[in-house]
């Protein structure tokens, strides 16, 4: 009954260790648990927990880590779900950091075209001031013209009406 008792204790604190989704990391005590299992393995019993670990890969659930230790004693299935456990929080730190670098990149790639916009956006505001300038002195040109040709329409005479004279036959014909 103790046995039974002790094994379902180390079961269930392995198993709430090893909860993939939260990755957290391994007590303390159930590493050096681990540690003193491990050094009173006989070399038979450390053969087939690496024969088991090997086996092992990160997209298998606890049920079929149990399984694969089923007949096992319990120091070796311990053994077997602490490494099953390293390895999901070995994989979800390499996860994290893979997060982590894409995060970076995106960010990176954002800042470089919000760059290049900015090159853009000055280009065009160089553009269009330019266009702008050209029409005001375009504008400003044909305002000299008119002023000018307007003052030497006055100074000529042909705005100011000509008097009507009369002619023979009654119609009225214009000085020029």
């Amino acid at each position: 009954m103790r046995k039974d008792f002790a094994r379902a204790f180390l079961l269930l604190a392995v198993l709430g260790a090893a909860i993939p989704a939260a990755a957290r990391d391994i007590p303390q005590n159930l590493l050096d648990h681990e540690k003193k299992t491990r050094a009173a393995f006989s070399p038979a019993q450390k053969a087939r927990v690496s024969a088991l670990e090997a086996r092992l890969t990160p997209n298998m659930t606890v049920p079929e880590v149990m399984r694969l230790g089923q007949g096992e004693s319990n120091d070796s299935i311990f053994a077997l779900l602490m490494a099953y456990q390293k390895m999901l929080n070995k994989e979800a730190r390499e996860d994290k950091k893979s997060a982590i670098r894409d995060a970076k990149t995106a960010r990176d790639a954002k800042a470089a075209k919000l760059r290049s916009d900015d090159h853009a956006i000055e280009a065009q505001m160089r553009e269009a001031q330019a266009k702008a300038q050209s029409a005001m002195d375009a504008a400003t040109a044909a305002l000299v013209t008119g002023v000018a040709s307007g003052a030497q329409q006055v100074a000529g005479g042909t705005l100011i009406s000509p008097t009507p004279t009369p002619t023979p036959r009654g119609l009225v014909q214009t000085r020029k």
